[in-house]
């Protein structure tokens, strides 16, 4: 029953599609109700198939209509369920650009198309995976289809290009269009200068992009990551770097260089004329390489750090051997990877195949014709396991990080990078034979055929190259270490004089600046293009200028533009011992071109010395820079000083000129002529050569003032500068310029120029100080009945100090002055002031009291006063009462000086102080313990009383409370008591 259901399926679809509706016409129609078709990944990678970057995400086509609905491709419209292949090989459509039902009659392929999967293994055609390429590339998983997914493994292509896939629904309704972008893969490097010690890597593609340097004996170590189109690592399986050894290590680089420079200039591979057994007739074969030297490439195979061409961890790029496809041979001739045609205006295409690398001596079909462009012309392979055919067995696998490391010996100029893959297909030789008709090439049946030598050919060249470049060259004029002029012919060539010895500094620099510096030995050289021999220098260290040069002298004998090659070789340090088939040199040739111009030199004589006023001769002789060859016809202006006069050089190359220099100054002869590079002389017209006079009036040497006026006399007409400021000078030679001192030392420089350029310059140094002196006072001791003080301290030396009216004595920062004084507060006012008149004025308040001393003896009425009876003596004797000693209150203020009143109503005592407009108030009463002190409270430790009229109080309180100081002698019983009063 399944077989007999999948055979009605069939057959059902197979009718839908022989119906009429199954025309251009209403495919057309049906655009305005088309499908939506939806790919993922959105885009492809060149060289990679999806799955086996991301396996969750294979090339699958999600197919909805207009309102997201998905599309079950496998039912028929009455909801039958149709075969998948028949679904697939019928309702999936990619057509080449060849297919003529879709593109119309006249549809070819381009001259440039790439290698890809067909999307059908075996559709009935002749335009699917097992006719084009033996075998079923692609495996489809429908499983999903109810959910309008449908997925398709192992397709590749191997450039970047747009691929079109249309899908029919099994009723012919509906149809849609998918417009898929593939892309390159990309791949960065990172390189690192083996030579480095710090081991410094550089990346490119980066900012800059690093350049290698080639012809210097480097080897970098280039380590290389693959990602996707869309930036996913593309990961391998291996460890380190490896070979591929089997084809399920699918992810791959494998390295090649573009053509060397070298190929341009080394004798060509010499022709053999043979049969075209692509093709039949008669083909050029490449007998050898020629002169021609390839680039190698190291690999570290057993991780010991070293490179050893006896343990093959070294390898050389280069042509393979053609294989005979039509004998199934190897044959003896050698071909390149090539990657150009040859269509003509007609459209048809050259059968020859072209085994040598553009450009060449003839053209044809190269066997690396296989990508959507030529790209660089075509690369070049090293074959790592030397098995004559350029595959998977010579890719580096890519390890988990989709990494892989090579070491690249910078011989050449040229790029590096590989093929990258990864895909199942590194077994199949699947294109690149040259066509067998001159119209084959235009379908796809004919492009898809294997050239036996390459077979990497659904493998990718990615987006980005490393490069390997000439060092750079700086020129410089040896007499003067300036750069040798490129103003003549071309702006970006150096110039050289004809005939003449050129004496010019070659620098040698590295490619990227980044990078180590050159070696020494390495040999600059020029070529001219006439009969000069080539002539190398050989560079050394400059530790002067910290350069890697040489000096050349070099006499051109052709003149023109680009006239003059520069080269660069050095000795091959690897030869016979690391790279035993590389060159004992390695030269690069036309790293820069050199113009040639004839120079005009100029000799003129004066007759007399020219000055301004005088009516002067001056005769103008025009020679050619180095033969000494006397220039007619040249154009000679004289011009400056108020002179401008033009003439024509005679027969013996000379003008002759009549001049009077109305003013001083420069005179500027030029002479041009065709042919030749312009020349300039200047000569000097002046006055006299003697320096002008200045004369500067006397400046302070120190002042306190910010601005100053500089005054003097010079010679009318002369430019006065005071520190660069421009001074007014009358026409006497009177001039006055105002500056601005800072504090410090001012060097004021004062330059006269007159207008011959002669100059003098005088300096004269001020100093400025506008910051009033310091002045510090010593403490001085409290002061009692004394008539006179000494007032010490310090201030800035050099500086004058008044205390009052008497001046100090100043020695270097000390000074001191003794000053009259009086009892209670004296105001003094002491000013010091600077050497520059800077003054700094500071108050003192001096205090002088006057101690006032009562003496007392218990059971005495004798009061001394200051030393003196008291009148009239006490009227009671002070006593002592408990512990307490008692003394006449009222005796003792009024000896200080205080007012005492007796209250008799409320027995109470007031006391009042007053001295300086301060006071002291004190009210006590008979027979009570308190008083008051300025109405504070106060307690007394007895109370106090009266005895015969007279008030006791403790002497505690009055040492308290009145501000005096209690002595008493228990030996002879006598109360002392002092006190301090202004």
């Amino acid at each position: 029953m399944k077989t007999m259901r999948t055979i009605i399926s069939l057959a059902l679809v197979l009718g839908m599609l022989a119906l009429p509706g199954f025309t251009k016409e209403t495919n057309k129609a049906l655009a305005a109700s088309s499908l939506i078709i939806t790919p993922t990944p959105s885009i492809l990678t060149a060289g990679m198939a999806a799955e086996l970057v991301d396996p969750a995400r294979p090339f699958q086509l999600m197919v909805t209509d207009q309102n997201g609905k998905p599309v079950d491709l496998t039912r028929g419209p009455d909801g039958s369920a149709i075969d998948q292949k028949v679904v697939w090989n019928q309702l999936f459509l990619d057509p080449h650009p060849d297919n003529r039902y879709y593109y119309g009659r006249d549809a070819v392929l381009p001259s440039y198309y790439w290698t890809r999967t067909d999307l059908h293994n075996d559709d009935g055609t002749n335009v699917c995976n097992k006719l084009l390429f033996g075998r079923n590339l692609i495996e489809i998983d429908f499983s999903q289809a109810s959910r309008g997914i449908y997925i398709f493994k192992g397709f590749v292509a191997n450039d970047v290009g747009e691929l079109r896939i249309k899908v029919i629904t099994p009723d012919r309704r509906f149809a849609g269009e998918a417009r898929i972008a593939v892309k390159a893969p990309v791949v960065t490097y990172k390189i690192t200068n083996t030579e480095d010690t710090e081991s410094k890597a550089f990346e490119s593609p980066g900012d800059p992009d690093f350049v290698m340097t080639a012809c210097d004996n480097r080897i970098y170590n280039i380590r290389v990551t693959v990602q996707d189109a869309e930036g996913k690592v593309v990961r391998g399986i291996s460890q380190g770097v490896s070979l591929c050894t089997g084809i399920k290590k699918t992810a791959r680089f494998t390295p090649f260089t573009t053509r060397p420079a070298n190929y341009k200039w080394a004798t060509k591979p010499a022709l053999v004329q043979g049969y075209n057994f692509y093709a039949g007739g008669q083909a050029y074969f490449l007998a050898d390489d020629g002169s021609r030297y390839d680039m190698h490439l190291g690999l570290d195979l057993n991780n010991d750090g070293r490179l050893e061409w006896t343990n093959k961890e070294i390898f050389s790029f280069g042509p393979q051997y053609v294989f005979d496809t039509a004998n199934k041979i190897w044959t003896g001739y050698l071909t390149y990877y090539n990657t150009t045609n040859v269509r003509y205006n007609n459209g048809e295409y050259s059968t020859h195949p072209f085994f040598d690398l553009p450009p060449a001596e003839y053209g044809g079909w190269g066997l690396g014709c296989i990508y959507n462009s030529p790209h660089f012309d075509g690369v070049i392979f090293a074959n790592l396991n030397d098995d004559k055919v350029i595959d998977y067995r010579d890719s580096l696998n890519l390890d988990v990080n989709g990494q892989t490391s090579f070491y690249i010996f910078a011989e050449d100029a040229c790029f590096v990078g590989g093929l990258v893959g990864n895909n199942y297909w590194a077994d199949i030789d699947a294109a690149g034979r040259p066509p067998n008709t001159n119209t084959s090439a235009s379908f796809i049946t004919s492009r898809y055929k294997g050239d036996g030598s390459y077979w990497l050919d659904f493998d990718a060249i990615p987006e980005t190259l490393a490069k390997i470049a000439s060092p750079k060259f700086k020129l410089l004029i040896a007499e003067t270490r300036e750069d040798l002029p490129k103003y003549f012919f071309n702006k970006d060539n150096y110039d050289l004089v004809y005939s003449t010895q050129n004496h010019v500094v070659v620098i040698t620099q590295p490619a990227d600046e980044r990078d180590l510096p050159m070696h020494i030995d390495g040999e600059p050289g020029f070529k001219g293009n006439q009969h000069e021999a080539a002539i190398y220098g050989r560079t050394e260290y400059e530790e002067r200028y910290n350069d890697v040069e040489t000096t050349m002298v070099f006499t051109p004998t052709g003149t023109g533009e680009a006239v003059v090659e520069m080269r660069y070789r050095t000795q091959n340090r690897s030869w016979l011992e690391v790279l035993p088939n590389s060159p004992q040199y390695y030269e690069l040739q036309e790293v820069t071109w050199l113009d040639v111009y004839k120079g005009l030199e100029i000799v003129i004589e004066w007759e007399p010395q020219p000055e301004v006023g005088r009516t002067i001769k001056a005769f103008v002789t025009c020679y050619t820079s180095g033969t000494r060859e006397v220039v007619p016809n040249v154009n000679v202006t004289v011009k400056g000083c108020g002179f401008d006069a033009t003439a024509v050089t005679n027969t013996k190359g000379k003008a002759t000129f009549e001049c009077t220099f109305s003013q001083e100054g420069e005179v500027v002869v030029q002479a041009t002529k065709n042919g030749f590079r312009e020349t300039l002389l200047t000569y000097r017209i002046a006055k006299d050569k003697q320096p002008p006079m200045l004369n500067i009036d006397p400046l302070p040497e120190l002042t306190k003032e910010e601005k100053i006026s500089v005054m003097g006399t010079t010679e009318p007409d002369c430019v006065v500068l005071v520190n660069g400021t421009r001074a007014v000078v009358d026409s006497t030679g009177k001039f006055l310029a105002t500056i601005t001192l800072q504090n410090g030392v001012n060097k004021i420089t004062i330059t006269t120029k007159d207008p011959s350029g002669n100059e003098t310059e005088k300096m004269i140094v001020v100093e400025m100080d506008n910051i009033p002196p310091l002045v510090i006072l010593d403490n001085l001791d409290k002061l009692i009945d004394v008539e006179s003080v000494e007032i010490k301290g310090r201030v800035e030396p050099g500086s004058r100090v008044r205390i009052g009216e008497v001046e100090a004595i100043v020695v270097n920062d000390i000074f001191k002055a003794t000053v009259q004084v009086k009892k209670g507060q004296n105001n003094l006012v002491l000013v010091a002031m600077d050497r520059a008149g800077n003054s700094t004025e500071k108050p003192i308040a001096i205090m002088v009291w006057h101690k006032t001393v009562v003496e007392m003896v218990i059971g005495n009425s004798t009061m001394l006063v200051d030393g003196q009876p008291s009148s009239p003596p006490l009227s009671v004797a002070p006593y002592i009462k408990g512990s307490r000693t008692m003394v006449p209150i009222r005796a003792i203020s009024q000896a200080f000086g205080a007012r005492v009143e007796w209250l008799p109503e409320d027995k109470s005592i007031t006391i009042t102080f007053n001295e300086g407009g301060a006071s002291i108030f004190i009210i006590m009463r008979v027979g009570s313990k308190t008083a008051y002190v300025d109405q504070k409270a106060v307690e007394l430790d007895a109370e106090p009383e009266i005895k015969s009229g007279t008030t006791f109080v403790p002497l505690r309180f009055v040492a308290e409370n009145m501000g005096c100081t209690v002595n008493f002698d228990s030996a002879t019983k006598t109360v002392k008591i002092e006190r301090l009063s202004y």
